[in-house]
């Protein structure tokens, strides 16, 4: 009998810890393409000031928040969620790869992330990402190592679980 609740008590912590950092990402998707699009003649010029982006900054400056609101909406579907955190996951580890690259050869350019995030300095900029890749790693190992009610492992890998 103990052993059924550990097991039910190891589910909803697995659950709790999926919703919550589908809720963050999600939440930090949403609030950062509206802050690009709600100011996007602003965000568009940052772009353009952008090593890499400043020949296509046009294109990137409507894609990127439409890719943000994608990847939210992936992220709310549990069907959808799986891919949402892969896909999640990849675009910060894209943008940390940027941030590298910025501060290493450009490091007085500013921002534009959007919002208050374009406040924060290009290290903080890693630690921010840092934390939303680890929520991205941790969420898919959740996703990946499912334990059912009978306290077995299931690596059903379907886009449900």
């Amino acid at each position: 009998m103990q052993f059924k609740k550990f097991v039910k008590q190891q589910i909803f912590t697995r659950r709790f810890a999926i919703e919550l950092f589908a809720v963050l990402f999600m939440s930090m998707f949403f609030y950062t393409a509206i802050s690009k699009l709600t100011d996007y003649t602003m965000s568009r010029e940052q772009m353009a000031l952008m090593p890499l982006m400043t020949p296509i900054a046009h294109i990137v400056s409507w894609l990127l928040p439409l890719t943000e609101i994608i990847l939210a909406t992936l992220l709310f579907f549990p069907l959808t969620r799986k891919i949402g955190f892969y896909l999640s996951t990849s675009l910060m580890i894209s943008f940390t790869l940027y941030i590298v690259y910025m501060m290493l050869f450009y490091p007085e350019l500013p921002c534009s992330c959007g919002g208050f995030l374009s406040n924060l300095s290009w290290p903080a900029h890693l630690v921010f990402n840092g934390a939303f890749i680890l929520m991205g790693i941790l969420a898919i190992i959740l996703l990946r190592n499912r334990v059912n009610t009978n306290g077995l492992k299931s690596n059903n890998y379907s886009l449900a679980h």
